[in-house]
């Protein structure tokens, strides 16, 4: 019987144990599967030690598998990985290298995911125009698969100048893109351009819309500046405006 097949058999007999909740027995079929190259058992042990699925938690042999199973190839082990060096959080044990390299080695494989989290990286955590530059490039090429995050952060390298010249045209496409996915910043940061004027015509009405369409959807901060912004209409403005908002929803 070829390794291939062997693999495979440990691989699926482990998951099998695990779901049956012989976790002794999934552990040491995943452990011989791993220790031969298996990216998915070692994947899937990595997940296993974490704690949450009814074994005792072990960073250490969860990072371990993690780390094997990136260096695999597999695209979520590589992105798991990498978010594990930088979770989002200030945090002195982030290594914004790791992550960033991480993150590079999925998104090279066309994960939308790794491309978009490499963006954030380069764009948030760096000063470099260089970087800012190569984030531009990475959130380009996730917004064209209609990631609307990857999107809306394009819109503003655009808009405020970060990595390319400023261009109001560029900004407001792409985050009408991204509006139109209902991406509740998106929508948010368009009601505050109309309503301070900023790249476009000021217009409290059509503020007051995109305003409204952010509350709808989430925006935390969307129903108090809806409430600033409403005492600047009077009662005809507003009906236009919902009414506009209305007919949105119902086309997009």
């Amino acid at each position: 019987m070829c390794t291939n097949t062997v693999l495979a058999g440990d691989y699926e007999d482990g998951i099998s144990a695990y779901r049956a909740g012989d976790y002794d027995n999934a552990i040491s079929l995943l452990t011989k599967a791993g220790d031969l190259g298996h990216p998915q058992a070692q994947y899937y042990l990595s997940i296993i030690y974490e704690g949450n699925s009814g074994v005792e938690r072990d960073q250490k042999y969860s990072l371990y598998w993690l780390e094997k199973a990136a260096e695999g190839g597999m695209v979520a082990a590589q992105r798991n990985l990498a978010a594990f060096y930088h979770d989002g959080v200030d945090d002195p044990d982030d290594d914004f290298q790791k992550a960033t390299s991480w993150y590079l080695r999925a998104a090279n494989q066309g994960d939308l995911s790794g491309q978009l989290n490499l963006a954030l990286l380069l764009d948030k955590k760096s000063n470099s125009d260089l970087d800012h530059k190569e984030a531009i490039r990475w959130y380009l090429l996730a917004a064209r698969h209609k990631v609307a995050q990857a999107q809306y952060h394009l819109g503003l390298m655009h808009d405020q100048g970060r990595g390319t010249p400023v261009n109001p045209e560029k900004a407001m496409s792409w985050l009408m893109k991204a509006a139109k996915q209902r991406f509740p910043e998106a929508l948010f940061t368009l009601g505050i351009k109309y309503d301070q004027g900023y790249g476009v015509e000021q217009d409290s009405m059509t503020a007051y819309k995109w305003l409204l369409l952010a509350d709808l959807n989430g925006h935390p901060q969307a129903a108090a500046r809806r409430k600033a912004t409403v005492v600047k209409l009077t009662p005809e403005l507003i009906a236009i405006a919902e009414h506009l908002a209305d007919t949105w929803l119902d086309t997009n």
